[in-house]
């Protein structure tokens, strides 16, 4: 999670206003909290593996992630 806030903050003008970031971060913790739902709904019906099922968050947080570093990394 430091690591996404991290990439977020080396991402974004730095002349938003601070409401501005107060609702991003709402946003984003909202949006990971329902796709740690969905997956966890998923892995228990057993539509999909539960060790994948409880994988699936963490590697599209962590991809994201990447996908930011590279961007910092090219400015």
């Amino acid at each position: 999670m430091t690591l996404l806030s991290c990439v977020l903050m080396l991402n974004i003008k730095y002349n938003k206003p601070k409401l501005f970031y107060l609702i991003l971060g709402i946003i984003l913790s909202v949006i990971i909290y329902y796709m740690n739902l969905f997956s966890a709904i998923f892995g228990q019906s057993l539509q999909i593996p539960s060790k994948i099922a409880a994988m699936f968050p963490l590697i599209i947080i962590s991809l994201s992630c990447c996908v930011g570093l590279v961007k910092i990394n090219e400015k």
